[in-house]
């Protein structure tokens, strides 16, 4: 039997990456690690977003899953000459 014995690194944020990297990894690591475009709860005074637009004719995603696994589109292909 093999015993591997692992330890722990932690890393102190500033100090971790220089100031030029730290925005766009820091933008990544919400996005990818913590989630926090997910993370959310919707108020009393927030609007969706179908009611900005009354004129716009929006495809709710049942239609476009249907589209696109029920009955896809036939592919085309294109010819030169």
């Amino acid at each position: 039997m093999v015993v591997i014995k692992c330890t722990k690194t932690y890393i102190i944020e500033r100090k971790a990456l220089p100031p030029e990297m730290s925005v766009p990894m820091s933008i990544l690591h919400n996005i990818f690690i913590k989630g926090e475009q997910m993370n959310y709860e919707l108020k009393k005074g927030d609007v969706e977003a179908s009611t900005l637009y009354l004129d716009y004719n929006y495809t709710p995603i049942d239609k476009i899953l249907d589209i696109s696994l029920v009955n896809p589109p036939q592919v085309k292909l294109a010819t030169y000459g």
